[in-house]
C-alpha cells in the first residue's frame, strides 16, 4: 500500500483544497493519507468525510510550530 502522511491543504500553505487532496490521492493511487497542516486542523474533517466517501484511509494531524 502506498502511502503519504505529509500533506498540505489550502488551510496552511499547500494549494490544494480538500476535494483536490482526494483527487491527487487517488491518481497517486494511495491508500493511506494524512492532512498536517501548520499550525491548524481547519480541513481535517471535511477531507476525513471525502476519503470515508472515496473509500481511503485517512489520518488526522497537524504539523504544530513551536
Amino acid at each position: 500500500m502506498r502511502a503519504d502522511l505529509h500533506i498540505h491543504t489550502t488551510a496552511s500553505d499547500g494549494c490544494w483544497t480538500p476535494e483536490r487532496v482526494i483527487e491527487g490521492v487517488q491518481a497517486a493511487g494511495i491508500g493511506l493519507f494524512a492532512v498536517t497542516d501548520h499550525d491548524t486542523t481547519a480541513n481535517v474533517y471535511a477531507t476525513k468525510a471525502l476519503a470515508r466517501a472515496a473509500g481511503i484511509a485517512f489520518l488526522r494531524g497537524v504539523e504544530v510550530s513551536t
